[in-house]
């Protein structure tokens, strides 16, 4: 054993971004909800100006509603097509591996800035609570297991679009 402990593993499709959409599909029944009610109850016109106002209104919903699903469904396959991906990676053990001290450590606050981040080795990682993305982001003030500088850690990770991602945690004990 060379006293390191797992505190994160990549696995099954993560919690919070199930959350994350789950929220958003709730979001977009709420909005339809307030278009169809709108559609509904608008039926009767005291005059043309009125008319006029009222499909306008249902114009400009109806293309917000379409965008807003366009873009919650181009999210949601990005993510599970990313999520594949990394999975893919970290099953096949071609990931990469850093182990030393954590330095210039930047935790996250309750307010203020919205991620944290420290680097290994030359090896920048920064994550948020706020972001629904694959890999380790459990913040400091979350309960996360970094807790600043001169922690000793193993980090197995890949870089996605520039951006280093945790998919193993381990701490020295």
């Amino acid at each position: 054993m060379d006293g390191y402990k797992t505190v994160y593993e990549t696995g099954d499709f993560e919690f919070h971004i199930i959350i994350s959409y789950i929220i958003s599909i709730l979001m977009i029944a709420a909005f339809t909800y307030v278009v169809v009610h709108n559609i509904k109850y608008k039926m009767t016109f005291s005059d043309e100006t009125e008319r006029k106002k009222v499909i306008t209104e249902r114009v400009f919903a109806i293309f917000g509603l379409s965008v807003t699903v366009l873009v919650f469904f181009s999210i949601l396959i990005t993510n599970i097509i990313e999520y594949r991906d990394i999975k893919k990676i970290y099953d096949s053990g071609e990931t990469l591996i850093v182990e030393g001290e954590v330095s210039d450590f930047i935790p996250m606050k309750l307010e203020g800035h919205s991620s944290e981040s420290f680097t290994v080795n030359g090896i920048e990682f920064r994550y948020s609570r706020s972001v629904p993305a694959n890999g380790y982001h459990l913040a400091k003030v979350d309960g996360g297991y970094i807790h600043g500088n001169g922690q000793k850690v193993r980090i197995h990770y890949i870089y996605c679009n520039n951006i280093a991602i945790i998919l193993k945690l381990e701490i020295k004990e």
